[in-house]
């Protein structure tokens, strides 16, 4: 680690040291791992979806099921997630224009099932109950799935933005959150808060006093 510099790799390796190994460094996927899911269930949907395809580098995360303090399981100890996004996005793609997608609502449910590893479950977890949870997630209410198997499981995150030091254009190009300025232009959040540094500027040309504010339109959102 460079001094002064603090990346997601050392994070991620300081998660398995803290934790004792119960989540270790390989646990982690970036973000556009999910990129599967997203267009398998756009497929079954007939809509798309909120994909992020933002750059490798921009985020890391995991699921755990935690029972206890003790018993803090990722959900990569229990299901091979290489080989199941693999399929399930070679499902999406076959799937991609079809009208009926029962089928593919099927070979989904199959292939989670045929990744679980069942004799590395959690206790307390069997695989009728997690596949029920999953299946919401492809189900046409995909919100309210997705809310489901969150409840059931903890989300840990982590996102690495750019400063001026390791400003990266390519990342930059495949950002996926975004400031929108009263001048209505869309702005990548990395370069509105580093290297160009639009913030800057934008503040500067539209900011107004809060007196000169609270005139104009009251103190309700002040």
């Amino acid at each position: 680690m460079v001094e002064g510099r603090y990346t997601l790799t050392d994070l991620i390796h300081d998660v398995e040291k803290q934790s004792g190994g119960k989540i270790k460094a390989s646990d982690w996927y970036p973000v556009p791992t999910v990129v599967a899911v997203s267009e398998l269930v756009g497929a079954i949907a007939g809509k798309n979806m909120v994909t992020f395809t933002n750059h490798t580098h921009c985020g890391l995360a995991t699921y755990l099921f935690v029972k206890d303090n003790e018993h803090i399981i990722p959900l990569t100890r229990f299901i091979d997630v290489d080989s199941l996004f693999t399929e399930l996005y070679e499902l999406a793609e076959k799937a991609s224009g079809k009208k009926v997608q029962l089928f593919t609502k099927v070979k989904a449910y199959s292939l989670i099932k045929k990744h679980i590893k069942k004799d590395q479950l959690p206790e307390g977890m069997n695989v009728m109950e997690f596949l029920n949870v999953l299946k919401r997630v492809f189900s046409e209410d995909t919100k309210k799935g997705l809310s489901k198997f969150s409840w059931n499981m903890m989300y840990v995150g982590a996102m690495h933005f750019m400063d001026s030091y390791n400003y990266d254009i390519e990342r930059v190009k495949r950002c996926s959150i975004h400031y929108t300025t009263p001048d209505m232009r869309l702005i990548p959040f990395c370069a509105y808060n580093s290297g160009p540094v639009y913030r800057t500027d934008v503040e500067k040309r539209f900011s107004i006093p809060l007196d000169e504010w609270r005139k104009k339109h009251g103190d309700q959102y002040t």
